[in-house]
């Protein structure tokens, strides 16, 4: 019984605990998530929508960005976008909402 008692002493102090993410991080992915978005939207006056997270398996957040087309044929005409971020790669991508 000693033994037994001591290898699970053992196991649970070498077992890595879990540790969940901070409110502060979140904040600063939502704000990577935000300027990376915008950016890759390219759209004046750009606003975006709250963080709408998936799974970690899948390593997405999906947000609308709204604004305005910059490019002169467009005559600043407003438009939503899809944004598409990758938290793994830290990358978007977006698309017109129609």
């Amino acid at each position: 019984m000693k033994i037994i008692s001591l290898l699970l002493m053992l196991f649970i102090l070498t077992v890595d605990p879990a540790f969940a993410s901070s409110p502060s991080s979140w904040t600063a992915l939502d704000q990577k998530s935000a300027k990376a978005c915008i950016s890759k939207s390219g759209l004046g006056q750009a606003q975006i929508g709250p963080a709408m997270r998936f799974s970690d398996r899948m390593m997405m957040d999906a947000r609308i960005v709204e604004g305005r087309y910059r490019q002169k044929h467009m005559n600043g005409a407003s438009v939503k976008m899809l944004c598409l971020y990758n938290r793994k790669l830290d990358r978007a991508e977006v698309q017109e909402l129609n």
